[in-house]
C-alpha cells in the first residue's frame, strides 16, 4: 500500500506551482498525493498523511506548520525560495531522499515550539503557536517604545528600542539572529529573549530555561505596535498588553538534509575564514 504525501505550496508563486508540477509524476510513482494551497490558509488539523512536503521558502514551511495545528505530521521542506534554512532540500535531493524518509531511515528532528498568548486586562485576546519566534515590535513612527520583560514573574529588564522577541532554538537563526541574538542548537530546550534595536549597549540577549514563563509588556502609549508570530498574523497592541510565552506541548517533526553546523556553514557562512590579501 502506497504511503500518502501532502504536497503544500503557495499558488501565488509561479515558481512553486511549476516546481510542484515538475516533481509530482516522480512522487506519484512511490506515494499517493494530496495537495494543499497555502495561499488559502488551509485547515490541516484533520488531514491524514505520512509526510507533508512544503515547496517554497521558510515562510511557507512556517505557515504549513501553523496550519497543521495539533496534527504535527512529519514535514520536509523543498527550497524554491532564497535562503532556505528550514526548507533545506533541493528538488533533486528530495527525490533522492524520499524513499529513505518514507521508510523511516531518515528520522525527523523534533523541534520545540512556543504557545503565545496576547493578554489585555487579564483576558486572552489571541493565541498563537510558534516554531520560530514571537515578537512585540513597532512598525510605525520613529520614536522608541518601552517594554518590560519578566521571567517567571520576576522583572528582568526594561527595554527601550524597537521591540523584544522570544525565540525557540529553531528561531535563533532567523529574526533573532539578525537582531544580534545567540545561535542555539535546535535540540536545546530553551527560550531566547532578544531585544530589537535597543537604545543601550547593556541590553543583551538572554537565554532562559524552556520551563520558564516569559512575559513582554508594552509600556508605551503609541499606535503602530504589533504582536506577531513567525512573521505572520500581526495584531496591533495597546499600552499594558502582554505577550505571555511558554513552551508548547506541540513539536514540529522536521526532516533535516544535513547536520546543523553544516547548514550554518553553507547558508550563513558561519565559522568561515576571512579572506586576506597575499603577503
Amino acid at each position: 500500500m502506497k504511503k500518502k504525501i501532502l504536497i503544500a505550496g503557495d499558488s501565488r508563486s509561479a515558481k512553486v506551482v511549476q516546481a510542484i508540477a515538475d516533481i509530482k509524476p516522480r512522487v506519484a510513482a512511490v506515494a499517493e498525493i494530496a495537495e494543499a494551497d497555502l495561499a488559502q490558509t488551509p485547515d490541516l488539523e484533520k488531514i491524514e498523511a505520512d509526510l507533508v512536503c512544503v515547496f517554497g521558502g521558510d515562510g511557507s514551511l512556517l505557515r504549513a506548520v501553523n496550519c497543521l495545528g495539533d496534527n504535527q505530521l512529519t514535514v520536509v521542506g523543498v527550497n524554491v525560495g532564497r535562503l532556505g534554512f528550514l526548507t533545506e532540500f533541493s528538488e533533486a535531493e528530495f527525490l533522492e531522499a524520499l524513499p529513505r524518509i518514507l521508510s523511516g531511515e531518515i528520522a525527523p528532528s523534533r523541534r520545540m515550539m512556543l504557545d503565545v498568548r496576547l493578554v489585555r486586562d487579564g483576558s486572552e485576546l489571541h493565541t498563537w503557536h510558534a516554531l520560530n519566534e514571537a515578537v512585540l515590535v513597532r512598525l510605525k513612527h520613529i520614536q522608541m517604545i518601552r517594554f518590560r520583560v519578566t521571567v517567571d514573574a520576576v522583572e528582568i529588564t526594561e527595554v527601550r528600542g524597537d521591540g523584544v522577541m522570544a525565540a525557540t532554538p529553531t528561531g535563533s537563526t532567523a529574526y533573532s539572529l539578525s537582531a544580534g541574538g545567540s545561535i542555539v542548537v535546535p535540540g536545546t530546550e530553551a527560550i531566547c529573549i532578544t531585544p530589537v534595536n535597543p537604545h543601550t549597549v547593556t541590553s543583551r540577549p538572554l537565554v532562559v530555561s524552556a520551563r520558564s514563563v516569559v512575559e513582554i509588556e508594552l509600556l508605551t502609549d503609541r499606535n503602530g505596535v504589533v504582536a506577531s508570530v513567525d512573521g505572520q498574523d500581526g495584531r496591533e497592541v495597546a499600552r499594558g498588553d502582554v505577550l505571555r510565552i511558554v513552551k508548547s506541548h506541540r513539536r514540529c517533526h522536521l526532516v533535516e538534509n544535513r547536520a546543523f553546523f553544516e547548514t550554518l556553514r553553507i547558508k550563513l557562512n558561519w565559522g568561515g575564514s576571512p579572506t586576506y590579501g597575499e603577503d
